[in-house]
């Protein structure tokens, strides 16, 4: 790569991992432990993206930089597998579902008090869970949702939803996980569409740099008033979608996720 070209791309990449390193350093992950997983992570994008079917130790060394007894020893480590979708994952999914579908709403448009099981006409906590996943015990959800304080039962033994959002922020692990899931997408977009000669992703931001305090806190409900809205459409959407595909028979090999952020701080006026 030029250096007109390499420049902008290191000081690009610079500020994208200083609040990472931030991270890492409040966690007590020094350089050596951060430095082992760049080279793993190298190593994977690689052999994924870059090397074909059977790349040798060769290519991955020139792709990478890292020598081919770096390479051996990296590749032929045991390493753990993908982790298995979290349980969390289908907690949230149950979580929006019951939010955002109108079967699961009164007619306030507020999500209904549940029973544990079908009462009758009456579908219960279970039949929800049931929508969303036949792989799981709807009482091994129901432990999850309890457990990050997302859902409540009342004295009726009816289930209720906990809002505002699902942030799950009962543990910094609870925490890492959408920050991983998140975070990776949006990285994922971005450099596409950095790579990509016609950007395929919508990945946008709005921006000001003189305001109050005031005035930053108002952006920020309306941002939050926005996402609910836009979040309560795409589910609902993406739900009828989801049922169409199946109906139609259509191959479902896709993955979607959209995202809203909102940060502030002072200005830099150095």
């Amino acid at each position: 790569m030029k250096d007109s070209a390499l420049r902008p791309l290191l000081d690009a990449l610079a500020r994208v991992l200083r609040p990472l390193v931030r991270l890492l350093i409040a966690r007590g992950v020094h350089y050596q432990m951060a430095s082992e997983l760049l080279k793993r992570v190298y190593v994977d994008a690689a052999r994924r993206d870059f090397a074909g079917d059977a790349p040798t130790a060769t290519q991955l060394s020139l792709l990478t930089g890292l020598n081919r007894k770096e390479i051996r020893r990296l590749t032929t480590e045991a390493e753990a597998d993908k982790r298995p979708e979290s349980m969390m994952s289908y907690a949230a999914a149950t979580w929006a579902e019951w939010r955002s579908t109108r079967r699961w709403r009164d007619r306030d448009g507020h999500p209904k008090p549940l029973p544990r099981k079908t009462e009758g006409r009456r579908a219960g906590f279970d039949d929800l869970v049931r929508s969303i996943t036949q792989d799981h015990r709807p009482s091994a959800v129901f432990d999850e949702l309890m457990r990050l304080g997302a859902i409540a039962e009342d004295a009726d033994g009816n289930v209720r939803l906990i809002e505002p959002a699902f942030t799950s922020g009962k543990s910094f692990g609870d925490r890492m996980y959408f920050f991983g899931e998140n975070l990776e997408d949006h990285a994922a977009a971005a450099v596409a569409n950095v790579l990509a000669d016609a950007p395929p992703f919508l990945e946008r931001a709005v921006f000001s740099d003189e305001l109050s305090a005031q005035s930053v806190e108002a952006l920020t409900v309306a941002a939050q008033r926005q996402w609910r809205t836009l979040h309560d459409g795409i589910v609902e959407q993406a739900i009828a979608l989801e049922a169409a595909d199946i109906e139609a028979g259509r191959v479902r090999d896709r993955r979607f996720r959209v995202g809203i952020y909102v940060f502030s701080d002072t200005r830099d006026i150095s």
